[in-house]
């Protein structure tokens, strides 16, 4: 950090990302406004940060903004190359070096837990399309009860037809959510046995069918494309894919930097329903009775999706609450049947923060 690469005064410490090194290394990356990038260090994590004189990216125009985004997206993808890597969001900046410090500090545990799962590992993005206007003529054209209302409420005319309208819509849209279900099962079926975990995220508009996310090993990436490959020669005539990657892995990772390191070690504790104390056998013996009660597969026989939707979300937290308390332990000690941890916060506090003298 020495020379050139010292941050100016009074100037925003803009972070790009979060790494894990044994010693700060030094960068040659250039970040936002043409900055060096360089790295605040706390322990083995290290904020890799610029200055900035953006106060508001708000207030940017679109090719301001667009060309900032770049930036940010730029340099993750360079550490990506020689590191683990967990992203922080877009315009994230912080007043000075020792707010930064702080929050590798209070954050602590929750960097090394993200840094556990996504170690050796990038994210992909799989998106599929379709024509809906063609998809609904083809339903028309081929669905006897769709062609059979669609009669009815022509012949019945404007008033009279209401009902049979109404009906038709409806149809309509459970096919098609239907046929979306149908093809998003599918295409996450023929990726799971290369991808680590599998997000679902929010469909952008009418003509998306599925957007998901994928936490591949890194030496799995052939055999993604292959995968990949398969699927766009199943679905040519029906689907479009857009497959976007390697990026760093910003979708399996949740980091709260309003909860220090207790908070999460007790909100975690809460969760799994331990004791101040327990043995590393008591996490996992608490964990794997919640995930059999839990676990979605366990509820397959449910044909309400409200149901499966609530229990995936509730073991989704049993499962990252494990993974908190199974990070925890590990920075404590090389855990053991025979060993006992404390959740107490004067316990988590001298474990987790150090501070420099």
């Amino acid at each position: 950090m020495g020379g050139s690469h010292y941050p100016a005064i009074n100037m925003a410490k803009y972070i790009y990302a979060i790494i894990k090194v044994n010693d700060p290394p030094m960068f040659t990356i250039r970040g936002l406004e043409g900055g060096f990038i360089y790295p605040l260090t706390h322990r083995d994590l290290s904020a890799v940060v610029s200055d900035s004189s953006i106060a508001n990216f708000d207030a940017l125009g679109s090719v301001e903004l667009t060309a900032c985004v770049a930036s940010h997206q730029k340099v993750n993808e360079e550490l990506l190359k020689n590191y683990d890597v967990v992203p922080m969001a877009f315009g994230m900046a912080a007043r000075s070096d020792d707010e930064i410090i702080d929050i590798l500090e209070r954050a602590y545990l929750q960097f090394k837990t993200a840094f556990k799962k996504i170690e050796s590992k990038v994210e992909f993005a799989v998106q599929t399309f379709w024509d809906e206007k063609t998809v609904i003529n083809n339903l028309m054209r081929d669905n006897s009860e769709i062609r059979r209302l669609y009669q009815e409420a022509e012949s019945a005319g404007k008033i009279r037809g209401m009902g049979a309208k109404i009906k038709l819509g409806k149809l309509i849209v459970d096919t098609l959510k239907a046929y979306k279900e149908h093809y998003s099962k599918d295409i996450e079926e023929k990726l799971k046995g290369c991808s680590y975990d599998i997000r679902r995220v929010k469909l952008a508009d009418e003509n998306m069918v599925s957007n998901i996310s994928l936490l591949v090993d890194k030496f799995r990436e052939d055999e993604l494309d292959k995968k990949m490959e398969g699927l766009g020669e199943q679905y040519k005539d029906k689907l479009r894919f857009k497959y976007i990657g390697p990026m760093a892995p910003g979708s399996f990772v949740n980091i709260n930097l309003s909860m220090g390191n207790f908070e999460l070690v007790s909100c975690a504790r809460q969760i799994l329903g331990m004791r101040e104390e327990a043995s590393f056998d008591d996490i996992k013996r608490m964990y794997l009775g919640l995930a059999r009660k839990y676990h979605p597969d366990k509820h397959e026989y449910t044909n309400d999706p409200e149901i499966l939707e609530k229990m995936t979300q509730k073991m989704k937290e049993i499962q990252e609450a494990y993974e908190v308390l199974e990070s925890y332990c590990r920075l404590c000690s090389s855990p053991t049947s025979s060993d006992t941890y404390s959740f107490r916060k004067e316990d988590v506090e001298k474990a987790l923060i150090i501070k420099e003298s």
